[in-house]
């Protein structure tokens, strides 16, 4: 998995989280921290002091400074500064204490982050690059921000959020109500996309009657699922509301650090954002909803089952599961 996680790109965040400086985004990677962090330039990097190991940053987001609470340490415009406290040993001069830092790159308004990848972002992002790129010109800002331990696999959790099958089952309260037609699937090298239609009528006229209230037009109607390997999706409804999910491997066993944000979509005029308030809200709702009904079915699934996987027999409907399982031991992940 360590290689896996050092050697693909991975979606970090919206240009929006970092409109300020100050403003960061903190990833929990195989139990490592990668930081996105707005100085007077971009910086991502591994979140340890150069001096003993300790934190910089232990919130998930928000708007701070990069002082170690250790001995002082901080950073300025991406430099280490030493503090300077009685009882400072002189050090070799010749040794700048430095952050470890890893390769940031957007596409659209976007940021992905590597530590070490085997391929251009472009390269893989074949296929989906255009459409990323579009619907990130869409969102206007985040509103929320949602995080726990998945009690599972981070596999495990991927192949759930990957097929429609398990739906009218676990979300039949929630979900299901959207009456999502099966739609179509889109496979490429390391991405996949879901295209399905909105069949619920009043859900569906609510939505076509919105349109008027939003920027832009819909990128589709529908709604729209989109896999970045390894471990993230974006999914968004008529291009209005957006969330950004990421399973990721936690370094802790049988556990997944599971991350959701919500983005709303540039209303079209400001005077309009009051009465999309409760739009949002519930669409956040919903989405918290769902989200912890997967937890609790993802939580049922024995720890062995993804090491025993090739024992079992996928549907018509998990075709995108199937392609996930090519691209982990395309990756060589397979164990």
């Amino acid at each position: 998995m360590r290689a896996i996680r050092d050697h693909y790109w991975h979606l970090a965040c919206h240009r929006s989280e970092l409109s300020t400086p100050g403003s960061f985004v903190r990833l929990n990677m195989l139990g490592d921290d990668v930081v996105v962090f707005q100085d007077k330039e971009l910086l991502v990097f591994d979140n340890l002091c150069p001096h003993r190991g300790a934190r910089f940053l232990t919130d998930s987001h928000g708007v701070g400074r990069l002082v170690c609470r250790y001995h002082g340490w901080s950073v300025r415009n991406g430099k280490v500064c030493v503090a300077n406290t009685p009882g400072t040993i002189i050090r070799d001069s010749a040794i700048e204490p430095q952050l470890r830092r890893y390769r940031g790159e957007w596409c659209g308004d976007f940021l992905f982050v590597a530590i070490g990848p085997k391929m251009s972002l472009r390269e893989q992002l074949n296929g989906v690059w255009p459409d990323i790129e579009s619907l990130s010109s869409r969102i206007a800002q985040r509103l929320d921000f949602n995080e726990y331990p998945y009690e599972c696999e981070w596999p495990v959790a991927v192949e759930n959020a990957l097929e429609p099958y398990h739906v009218p089952i676990i979300h039949a309260e929630s979900l299901a109500r959207l009456n999502l037609g099966a739609g179509r699937n889109d496979l490429f090298d390391w991405a996949s996309v879901w295209y399905s239609p909105i069949q619920n009528e009043r859900s569906r006229i609510l939505l076509e009657r919105m349109r008027r209230m939003f920027r832009d037009p819909p990128a589709f109607a529908g709604y729209c699922s989109i896999f970045l390997f390894p471990w993230s999706m974006i999914s968004t409804t008529y291009s209005y509301s957006f969330s950004i999910q990421s399973f990721m491997p936690s370094g802790v066993g049988n556990q997944t650090a599971f991350v959701s944000r919500f983005y709303s979509a540039h209303a079209a005029s400001a005077e309009l954002m009051p009465a999309l308030e409760p739009f949002f809200r519930s669409s956040i709702d919903f989405n918290r909803k769902v989200f912890a009904e997967d937890h609790e079915i993802c939580k049922r699934v024995h720890p062995s089952a993804w090491s025993r996987r090739s024992d079992s027999v996928l549907m018509e409907s998990e075709i995108k599961v199937k392609h996930f399982r090519q691209m982990i031991d395309l990756a060589g992940g397979g164990g």
